[in-house]
């Protein structure tokens, strides 16, 4: 019995980092796609500026 709920306890540890590791993830994506719309935004207004 307890060695079943060591399993159970192994597996909802593991299922957590994933889902953390998966959060992470998106919110590193999320904050590199928002440079990256700065960026070009940052850019269209030098360009402008210049012309």
């Amino acid at each position: 019995m307890k060695l079943t709920h060591t399993q159970n306890m192994k597996a909802a540890k593991s299922g957590m980092t994933l889902l953390e590791l998966t959060v992470v993830i998106l919110v590193l994506l999320s904050l590199i796609s928002i440079l990256f719309i700065g960026a070009r935004a940052w850019k269209k207004g030098s360009d402008r500026a210049a012309a």
